[in-house]
């Protein structure tokens, strides 16, 4: 899909976090 809509930015959003908070763990960085 070329263009984006509101519901597949939230969705990158929630993966983006997902993701950040996965490599936090494994390289056992805590916030």
């Amino acid at each position: 899909m070329l263009q984006a809509t509101p519901l597949d930015l939230v969705t990158q959003g929630k993966t983006d976090r997902v993701l950040r908070l996965l490599v936090q763990i494994e390289h056992g960085v805590h916030p």
